[in-house]
């Protein structure tokens, strides 16, 4: 088979790209290990707005925003199935001075524009433990991740464009103008395999910064509300199965990418915190998150060998940023006079 691009990696930055690719009439083949701990099973899928103790509103939100819905939609009627969720989040909070600094934040005009008013009533019946003030934000999104890279690996499988297995650059020959791997015959690599792509020779300049981030599916005793809970834990619920996400614990420091007891023991204490009801975890889920030192993703062609390229650094954004990204990252690799922004080109790291 002969091909434009082989993509190494199938999680979300490899399925957002080939799709860019697909509908820009590009060909491309993907290999990928299959692995059931990749870190884009693992996530949440969370697309919100708000961040951090001093709410502060993400990065380039509403681009990111406008461009999910759309990236999502769209893929989730090619695939055949739901991806995209609107759930307003309930941000739970447990003392007055955050409440109080929430209440300030709403005076500012735009802040309280992106939040939007509340679309339903949430009925607590005294389901939130300690709870002293609660807040929605309606401009968020609840992407199944999971649901996507199965189905569009199927698809993938029955066009006959992904491989499962390893691959070496070791194994990459060069013959007549074109590189070849296993039976690809191609012009160009893009590595898009998350955490993986930290350990390539080639991109060792590159400032990745991994963590192991871990999360539990679990059962809850009674129906939650149809929205995504921010107290102590967040709880997610998966339309698909009746189940809620349950999250997230994350190590900056680890040996392995296996569940382990401490966060399981950290994550039921959050969400006894949370929630006045019984539960069950039945599932771990763990995933090393490819983030980088000044948070911002990685795209672009090496300096010197000029058919190797990346797109990854999506971190704990991946679900919000690979939509808008993933495009960029098409039109850079299909137009010559197209250029990647600076702050996420990793020219940045080799021309300073």
């Amino acid at each position: 088979m002969k091909v434009k691009y082989l993509i190494v990696g199938q999680g979300i930055a490899g399925t957002l790209l080939s799709y860019q690719l697909h509908k820009r009439r590009q060909s491309f083949f993907i290999v990928d290990k299959g692995l059931q701990k990749a870190c884009s099973r693992a996530g949440s899928g969370l697309i919100n707005p708000i961040t951090g103790r001093r709410f502060t509103v993400s990065w380039m939100f509403e681009e990111l925003l406008r461009k999910a819905r759309n990236t999502y939609s769209e893929m989730g009627q090619f695939l055949g199935t739901q991806i995209l969720y609107e759930h307003p989040v309930l941000n739970v909070f447990y003392d007055r001075e955050q409440a109080g600094k929430w209440k300030e934040k709403m005076n500012d005009p735009g802040f309280a524009e992106l939040v939007g008013k509340p679309t339903k009533k949430f009925n607590n019946n005294g389901l939130l433990k300690d709870a002293v003030h609660t807040a929605q934000v309606n401009s968020s999104l609840h992407i199944d991740i999971s649901n996507l890279i199965i189905y569009y690996r199927s698809w993938l499988l029955k066009n006959n464009r992904l491989k499962i297995g390893e691959f070496s650059l070791n194994d990459v020959s060069y013959n007549n103008g074109l590189y070849s791997w296993a039976d690809i015959e191609f012009e160009k690599i893009i590595f898009c395999g998350g955490a993986a792509d930290s350990r390539l020779q080639h991109f060792q300049d590159l400032p990745f910064k991994l963590s192991k981030g871990q999360a539990f599916i679990a059962e809850l005793e009674e129906k939650v509300p149809d929205f995504i809970i921010k107290g102590k834990a967040f709880v997610v619920p998966i339309k698909a199965s009746g189940l809620y996400w349950i999250g997230a614990h994350n190590n900056w420091s680890f040996d392995d990418d296996f569940p382990d007891t401490e966060a399981k023991e950290i994550l039921s204490k959050k969400l006894t915190g949370t929630l006045n009801i019984g539960f069950q975890f039945l599932e771990p889920r763990v995933g090393i998150r490819p983030a980088t030192k000044d948070r911002r993703p990685l795209l672009g062609r090496h300096p010197k060998l000029t058919h190797l390229y990346i797109f990854n650094g999506l971190g704990t954004k991946g679900a919000s940023w690979a939509p808008y990204w993933s495009e960029i990252m098409a039109d850079y690799l299909r137009m010559n006079d197209f250029e990647i922004p600076g702050d996420v080109n990793i020219s940045r790291f080799y021309n300073s």
